[in-house]
């Protein structure tokens, strides 16, 4: 058995969940006007966003694979196994992984809440398809 060899339609399913999830996060209808207050951005700042989605896309894809190996060796093949696991992961690792990075920056903790909220929502649903769908 491959360490590496995962659903790799399940992770480009899942890698899309984020984008999804963002789009929506960081529209007028939750959180953009929040997190452009917190980021120090007015909305005529904000320029076209293709290359920032492009490399969301890859971070994404990356993302949804690093958890599929992981959940894999963890043997977790169930939905909510994986939600629990994407849950966890968002909170523990990228959570207390980044969130030095705000503190150095002098950036608040809202600002890393909304963040957090979004990364938190995503990979959730991410890993609940990759456990879904192993």
């Amino acid at each position: 058995m491959s360490y590496f060899a995962v659903n790799y339609l399940a992770v480009l399913v899942a890698a899309l969940v984020p984008m999804l999830v963002g789009g929506l996060w960081y529209s007028k209808m939750l959180f953009a006007g929040a997190w452009m207050a917190e980021a120090g951005l007015k909305e005529e700042e904000l320029t076209n966003p293709a290359p920032a989605m492009i490399k969301s896309v890859i971070a994404s894809l990356v993302l949804a694979y690093g958890l599929a190996i992981l959940m894999k060796h963890m043997g977790v093949a169930d939905l909510k196994a994986g939600a629990l696991t994407g849950f966890f992961t968002a909170i523990l690792i990228v959570g207390g992984a980044s969130f030095p990075n705000y503190a150095f920056e002098g950036k608040s903790i809202r600002h890393f809440a909304i963040h957090m909220g979004a990364t938190l929502v995503g990979m959730t649903a991410m890993g609940a398809i990759l456990g879904a769908w192993q």
